[in-house]
């Protein structure tokens, strides 16, 4: 339940067969596309939990732009355009420089702190949620569950970054963009997941200081995650009106081994068995064929004027509005029947 549902299952060890620290709960948000004279009506979000890094941008004299990054968000007004990744713009600087920007990875700050030595993830998920008007929630979003890192850099056309229609056409589940709010859950890898990394280990390593010396290398795949061969899991999305105010929310469950300076006192191991990402990944497949679980979508809760209003503004046949009202007046009905009790 822990891995179908990262976002509120309660945590459990053992999942990789042992138990070597403590669990924890970690989120963070974005809000994207909100701010006045934005015009993107593209993007994606790629995220890849089994790194903990963030945007450094600022924090080292030395060190002006991010250096690190396992969580990009990048936004357009064309689809059909490709983030920057030479050696003045490397793939990651974002801040209006026409590439993908980093987002700090929910876990960066426990780990960047002195208490927290390394960690491994044990489930991770991301929402997008549309916070505008019903009426303006245009647009198609698509989910990437299986995506090679090394793709991020160099999956487009010659080599270079993908473009959002290149992206859109390599995710097979896609969806019209609405008032639901839709998750993606991370499917765990049997062996990269269960690697205990420090914040320090890099996903992508990006050149820091490369607007100084622009003569430098781009971003690159580092060495550490080709040999993991992690994978990146988020959303695409397209046409959607300029200005379409979204949160997108990331929620990761780490077990964390603690430092030894920070008076903590460390977890002895326990052994559970096997591995059981395969079993459970396998469980979880199965289970999809009824429910969907790593790409679905989660209906808000709506009271019955709600839902009304929504069916109206959703363009629905004359016939279902009567039916509407039906249920409005059952759920009135029902409010004065339990205060009469």
């Amino acid at each position: 339940m822990m891995v179908a549902d990262p976002c509120g299952a309660t945590l459990v060890d053992g999942v990789f067969g042992t138990g070597e620290g403590a669990l924890t709960r970690l989120k963070s948000q974005k809000r994207i596309g909100d701010n006045i004279g934005d015009s993107y009506t593209c993007g994606y979000c790629l995220w890849c939990p089994d790194f903990t890094n963030k945007d450094t941008s600022g924090l080292l004299p030395n060190e002006p732009y991010p250096s690190q990054g396992n969580l990009f968000l990048w936004q357009s007004d064309d689809t059909a355009k490709v983030p920057s990744n030479t050696g003045s713009v490397p793939y990651g600087y974002g801040l209006g420089l026409e590439t993908a920007e980093v987002l700090n990875d929910p876990a960066a700050n426990l780990l960047r702190s002195d208490i927290i030595a390394d960690a491994r993830c044990i489930g991770a998920c991301m929402q997008l949620r549309y916070f505008g008007k019903m009426m303006d929630a245009a647009g198609e979003i698509g989910y990437i569950s299986n995506l090679p890192v090394g793709e991020l850099i160099s999956g487009g056309v010659g080599n270079n970054s993908f473009s959002v229609d290149e992206l859109m056409n390599y995710a097979n589940n896609t969806r019209r963009f609405g008032t639901d709010t839709v998750e993606c859950v991370y499917r765990l890898d049997a062996t990269s997941s269960a690697v205990f990394r420090k914040e320090s280990v890099n996903l992508v390593d990006i050149p820091p200081n490369a607007v100084a010396v622009p003569t430098g290398p781009p971003s690159e795949v580092s060495a550490a995650s080709e040999a993991a061969g992690p994978r990146m899991f988020g959303f695409v999305w397209r046409n959607t009106l300029p200005n379409a105010g979204c949160t997108l929310s990331f929620t990761k469950s780490i077990e964390y081994r603690s430092e030894v300076n920070s008076g903590i006192t460390q977890t002895k191991p326990r052994s559970y068995g096997a591995n059981l990402v395969p079993a459970v990944n396998k469980t979880l497949d199965r289970s999809e064929k009824s429910s969907p679980i790593f790409e679905r979508t989660k209906s808000e809760a709506m009271g019955a004027a709600s839902r009304i209003s929504q069916a109206a503004l959703s363009g629905v046949a004359n016939y279902a509005i009567p039916k509407g009202v039906k249920i409005l007046e059952d759920a009135l009905i029902g409010g004065m029947t339990a205060l009469m009790l």
